[in-house]
């Protein structure tokens, strides 16, 4: 098994992270870390919080980041 394999299609080019905190990031970093991916959208209750999580973020990924949405739904 390669790192980063799981539930995701290998050619996969959009990843989704929920959160906005420590953990969202980590996720992030490493998601963006084993795949290819064009971008990596995010989603989280507080939308001012996940704006600036995501400006924050953003300039470490080789993924665009997206903030997309207060819920799942939007992101996914």
């Amino acid at each position: 098994m390669e790192r980063g394999d799981g539930p995701a299609r290998t050619d996969a080019r959009v990843g989704a992270v929920i959160g906005s905190g420590p953990q969202a990031r980590t996720q992030a970093l490493a998601l963006d870390a084993v795949r290819e991916l064009d971008e990596l959208r995010f989603a989280a209750r507080d939308r001012s919080k996940l704006e600036r999580f995501v400006s924050d973020l953003a300039p470490r990924l080789r993924a665009r980041a997206a903030a997309c949405a207060r819920s799942t739904n939007g992101a996914m």
